[in-house]
């Protein structure tokens, strides 16, 4: 099998394991409580692990060989990369969420007590 196909091959196993992980955890029933939750979490992340050495893997393919062509380089990089920015991007929005959510405690103007709390 030439270099271009093995590496062809590794990008469709690569697209089944991303697919697959989709699947496999919008199909786990049950209460939504924090189990379930932690179950969809580890089914997701073996897959995802999966499809990840195989990313790791096709980028190895795509730079070993006698045939040097750019275009074989760049398919075996593709799903590390995508993998990589699929990440990056849930860390960035993960970070935004997380700024937008925490409030801003840096003004507080004082306000006098309540008439109350002094008799």
């Amino acid at each position: 099998m030439s270099g271009l196909r093995v590496v062809l091959v590794l990008l469709a196993l690569w697209i089944a394991l991303q697919t697959g992980s989709y699947v496999t955890t919008s199909d786990i029933e049950g209460p939504r409580n924090i189990d379930t939750g932690f179950k969809r979490l580890d089914v997701f992340f073996k897959w995802q692990i999966a499809a990840l050495a195989v990313a790791l893997v096709a980028a190895a393919a795509g730079f070993v060989g006698p045939d040097k062509r750019w275009r074989k380089r760049l398919i075996g990089l593709a799903p590390l990369g995508l993998t990589l920015a699929a990440v990056g991007g849930l860390a960035l929005v993960g970070l935004i969420i997380q700024n937008a959510q925490t409030p801003d405690t840096s003004f507080r103007p004082t306000t006098a007590p309540a008439a109350t709390a002094t008799e």
